[in-house]
């Protein structure tokens, strides 16, 4: 329903700005629903789907929905087989699309590959003006409680604590909202936000890629896309097990689609990002996380710098502080922050419990971390 109104809105809007009917591209189309619902406003469609089965029973909804196209104006063309990352303008269509519309997010988000689709979309595909449907994606990363085994443990006087680390991975899908669990902050974190209009290109090996620190942030091998560190207060104290996440995709004049747990949507499940090592969190304390993403998967981890580690490091910088008269100090002292901020990443790489670590020495040639 909210992409349909997104839809809707984005045709009655292009088609007052064109005075025609605009040309709309349905990305992965799968059954043409999407496109279908453009045409219904009376909007020119093109579907593209590469695969055979899907495309087959796209067809089918086409030509049911024939007439009710014909009466609203509309029009709708099956394109052959292929990615839509490789049709070309002037190629395969004749003219630029005036608008863009996908659903090709998993629980994941980036898995069914809605970054190189909407990449090569505004690059070779979109008329001067037009738009993306989702026009931007945005990570959601929130502190929780879920202790999955906790009740039964209660009940039956039984530890499944081995059970649960035998079988559990780094991520799980779930719906959160279904279990017994507790949020530790009152709101999410926007852990990452990407324009689809300017998807970037994956860096040079070694390229500094995460946002504010001189590191570069790998991700199987390869340089991520991008990387922040974000951080949250903790509103209620309680076990730190992992991170919820989710996503939601802007599909303008206000429609947002969210996988969130408060969402009755049952197309999508969160994620959960498990702590090797659960933690108790007090209100008042932050808590820090590294996001990351690159063309099909996106990586969370927990920064956890132990308390020995933190006071070391401030230490440092309230020394640098004192003596900051020079722009050589002032660059030797954010260089202290900078080699903080490493520490901490290193510390989480891989998904190793930082507090069982030595404090990571943050060598100025070593800025590369592999986070998967």
């Amino acid at each position: 329903r909210v992409y349909s109104e997104g839809i809707r809105a984005a045709v009655k809007a292009a088609r007052e700005r064109l005075g025609r009917r605009p040309r709309v591209l349905d990305a992965g189309c799968g059954l043409g629903l999407l496109g279908m619902t453009a045409a219904l406003e009376g909007a020119d469609v093109w579907l593209c789907e590469a695969v055979g089965q899907m495309r087959q029973m796209c067809r089918e909804v086409v030509a049911v929905n024939a007439s009710l196209v014909a009466e609203r104006r509309g029009l709708v063309q099956l394109l052959p087989p292929m990615m839509s990352t490789r049709l070309r303008v002037g190629e395969d269509v004749a003219e630029p699309f005036d608008l863009v519309v996908s659903e090709v997010m998993d629980l994941w988000c980036l898995g069914e590959g809605v970054l190189p689709t909407m990449r090569h979309a505004h690059a070779k595909l979109l008329a001067e003006g037009g738009a993306l449907l989702p026009a931007r994606l945005v990570i959601f990363v929130q502190p929780l409680e879920l202790l999955p085994w906790a009740q039964a443990e209660k009940e039956h006087k039984v530890k499944l604590g081995a059970l649960a680390s035998t079988f559990r991975a780094k991520f799980a899908p779930l719906r959160i909202a279904q279990l017994p669990h507790r949020w530790l902050t009152d709101e999410p974190i926007a852990a990452l936000e990407i324009d689809l209009s300017r998807v970037p290109q994956q860096p040079a090996d070694g390229e500094p890629n995460l946002d504010g620190v001189k590191l570069c942030i790998r991700m199987g091998g390869k340089p991520a896309h991008y990387a922040k560190i974000s951080s949250a207060t903790v509103d209620h104290s309680g076990m730190l097990c992992g991170y919820g996440i989710w996503w939601a995709a802007d599909l303008g004049a206000g429609h947002v689609i969210t996988s969130a747990p408060s969402n009755p949507q049952r197309s999508w499940k969160q994620l959960v990002r498990w702590l090797d090592e659960p933690r108790f969190v007090s209100e008042g304390e932050d808590v820090q996380v590294l996001a990351c993403y690159n063309d099909n998967q996106v990586n969370v981890e927990d920064v956890f710098m132990p308390r020995e580690m933190v006071e070391q490091y401030q230490e440092q910088l309230q020394a640098g502080s004192v003596q900051q008269h020079t722009q050589a100090e002032a660059a030797a002292a954010a260089t202290a922050a900078a080699k903080a901020a490493k520490a901490a990443v290193k510390a989480a790489g891989g998904g190793r419990p930082a507090a069982r670590q030595p404090p990571p020495a943050a060598d100025d040639g070593d800025d590369v971390v592999e986070v998967d």
